[in-house]
């Protein structure tokens, strides 16, 4: 890919891997639902903005990278009836 992109030959590359995108894309454009959301200079926006704009909204986690849990309470619980 760095050889055509040295020889001025554009690309279109899917990919939801954040370190992929920034090591080897000038501009990302995003898409979601089959519609256009927009298009950034790789260099002039963060990873936070470029995950925003591919889930429309903010995306939290603690410093591990895992989404915080609000309530103990258990999302699913099941009992059997029998």
């Amino acid at each position: 890919m760095n050889d055509l992109r040295d020889k001025g030959i554009g690309m279109i590359y899917i990919s939801h891997r954040m370190d992929e995108i920034n090591r080897i894309s000038d501009r990302v454009t995003v898409m979601r639902d089959g519609e256009y959301i927009g298009t950034v200079n790789t260099k002039d926006t963060t990873k936070d903005e470029i995950v925003r704009m591919m889930v429309g909204r903010v995306i939290y986690g603690d410093k591990k990278g895992k989404k915080r849990r609000t309530s103990k309470m258990p999302k699913l619980s099941l009992k059997s009836s029998i």
